[in-house]
């Protein structure tokens, strides 16, 4: 069984058993599979688990919704829709401590104006302005945006940590094996073990110049080399280019007294 499919089945199986439920359930839920999404995209379970640590990075709803959007693992979409389920939250933690909760939170002009938005973000309509109606179609809203969710723990991939310096060189000899760079190099490297490193940080200074060299000859060949009303000609038999007239310029070709 492939990684990722205990995580997804789980929470496939969580979102059928959301209808009846409480919706604040259902941003539990949403925060759950950011933090999943997050978890299967790490180098390691380890480092995924770290960052999901209260007081971590990646430790609050917020802060999942704008990692998974930071590094491409959601849509800016979806990373709004998600904010906005957010607010929903937010705003029925502060009834709660009234200890009304979600029973009068879809009586709130504010509220409901955030589940616009959201019906807005995925593609649905607002149809009645009952509490009831709102409360249900807020659930179905959150529904279809776990549904993406999940496909977006599906698609996750570890993410591979980098070579280290060792490895980097070892790939680098292999790829020079028998190259007069290569002997440049073995040489300097003996030079650097014996004490003497000059050498070998004179060849890394060559290197590093060579290669800005090429940089920005790269850059200078990307601009245009010509401006105004002429193009280059090239001339019968291999001669120096003539300037042309562009077609687009008004000008015509210089007279002859």
């Amino acid at each position: 069984m492939d990684r990722w499919a205990v995580p997804v089945f789980r929470a496939q199986r969580r979102n059928a058993a959301l209808a009846g439920q409480r919706q604040n359930s259902c941003v539990c839920h949403m925060e759950e599979l950011l933090g999943l999404i997050i978890s299967e995209s790490c180098c390691s379970e380890k480092l995924g688990e770290g960052l999901l640590q209260f007081r971590s990075p990646a430790g609050d709803f917020s802060s999942k919704i704008l990692l998974c959007e930071a590094f491409g693992l959601i849509s800016e979409d979806e990373s709004s829709a998600a904010h906005c389920l957010r607010k929903v939250r937010n705003s029925a933690a502060h009834f709660d401590q009234r200890g009304r909760g979600f029973d009068v939170l879809f009586d709130s002009p504010q509220t409901v104006q955030q589940i616009a938005v959201l019906f807005e973000i995925m593609n649905l309509k607002l149809t009645s302005t009952e509490p009831e109606q709102i409360r249900a179609r807020f659930v179905t809203a959150t529904r279809f945006l776990t549904t993406r969710l999940v496909l977006r723990v599906a698609e996750a991939r570890r993410a591979t940590p980098p070579r280290s310096h060792q490895e980097a060189a070892k790939v680098a000899r292999a790829r020079l094996k028998d190259t007069e760079i290569r002997r440049m190099i073995a040489a300097a490297e003996n030079d650097g073990r014996d004490g003497n490193p000059e050498q070998l940080f004179e060849l890394m200074t060559a290197s590093f110049e060579a290669l800005r060299a090429a940089t920005e000859g790269q850059l200078m060949s990307s601009e245009p080399e010509h401006s105004g009303g002429t193009e280059p000609c090239a001339t019968p038999n291999g001669g120096p280019t003539a300037p042309v007239a562009n077609p687009g310029s008004t000008k015509g070709p210089p007279s002859v007294s």
